[in-house]
């Protein structure tokens, strides 16, 4: 019978693991918040002014303080976005505006066709030497491809229609000198129909840089051009801010709504600046200056605004409102997620 050899000792020697009784795990989420999409409350002070028929009939700017909640939520699907909106307005003179405002904005997988629908009722209190209350419905829908020419360029031709309706006309709006521009301006009086045509060129040559020009084609009711307009911006990411420099021009022809033709332009600069209080909700300050010429007018406004995501980030927000979504995902504090002890 053969001996057995000895064995020899281990070359290494591993020390043995004590089980551990009790293992905590720290939710920091509450169950099921993460699928309740994204309320936002934004206030704001604001100066406004909108394009006009023609030189010589500018509007008066508004000036008001705004409040707004919204509800927003992505899809099951991942490819649709949803946006409800209240809004409450409060004029510096004592005029008030309430609207209500939904966005639905898709992206589906199965076809290179994204769309946007954008549905928006307003009712208002005006004033001069009589006060009624009058109202208005906007609606828009745009679809267009969206073509990457290279990693780094995105070609967007889209077609975009709109419609709405004004209980306010010209001669109703005459004796009073201050109204809302979401219930009345000469413009939208005239033009309450149409479409527009639009081709925007994109461009990131680095990942936290984003360019873009883009050129529109709107319409009469008649369906002849109305206006051409050109619009570029530079948006720059310097976490946690992000800026943004444009100039945009429009070029009105002359028609049966004005005498000659005529152009403005418009340059503007903004900044924003974000800051995650927790993984729950987030706090975001910005501030817009535009600048209008050959008037030399000036709009601009400043807002506070704040998310509660519940930890979904910015995913329920709208692609086409949400500059840099990606790397400003990647940049969201680790520090708010679950753990083990």
């Amino acid at each position: 019978m053969r001996t057995p050899e000895p064995k020899p000792e281990p070359l290494i020697t591993t020390p043995v693991l004590q089980s551990r009784a009790i293992t905590n795990i720290y939710d920091y989420y509450p169950l099921g918040g993460q699928e309740d999409g994204t309320w936002s409350v934004l206030m704001s002070l604001a100066r406004t002014k909108p394009y006009e028929l023609e030189p010589g009939k500018e509007s008066i700017p508004n000036k008001f303080g705004e409040f707004r909640v919204a509800y927003n939520k992505q899809a099951f699907s991942q490819t649709t976005w949803f946006a409800t909106e209240g809004i409450a307005r409060f004029h510096y003179n004592g005029h008030t505006t309430f609207g209500l405002r939904e966005d639905i904005e898709q992206r589906p997988n199965t076809i290179n066709l994204p769309w946007r629908l954008t549905l928006a009722g307003y009712t208002g209190h005006i004033e001069n030497h009589e006060s009624r209350w009058e109202g208005s419905i906007h609606s828009t829908f745009q679809i267009g491809p969206l073509y990457n020419l290279t990693r780094k360029s995105v070609l967007h031709p889209y077609v975009t229609v709109f419609g709405r309706w004004l209980t306010l006309d010209t001669s109703k709006a005459e004796p009073f000198t201050y109204i809302d521009h979401d219930l009345f301006t000469r413009y939208r009086a005239d033009h309450k129909w149409g479409y527009a045509i639009n081709m925007d060129y994109s461009y990131r040559p680095w990942i936290d840089t984003f360019l873009k020009t883009g050129f529109r084609l709107t319409s009469n009711e008649d369906l002849s051009p109305d206006n051409i307009g050109f619009r570029t911006t530079w948006q720059q990411l310097i976490y946690p801010a992000r800026t943004e420099i444009g100039y945009a021009a429009k070029y009105f022809f002359a028609d049966s709504d004005r005498k000659n033709n005529y152009i403005e332009h418009d340059v503007y600069v903004g900044v924003a600046i974000e800051k995650w209080v927790n993984g729950q909700s987030r706090l975001e300050f910005g501030t817009r200056i535009q600048i209008e010429w050959p008037h030399s007018d000036i709009s601009g406004s400043v807002y506070l605004r704040w998310d509660f995501s519940q930890g979904r980030v910015y995913r329920d927000l709208l692609p086409t409102t949400t500059v840099f979504r990606s790397l400003r995902t990647a940049l969201f504090p680790h520090d708010f997620n679950n753990r083990f002890e």
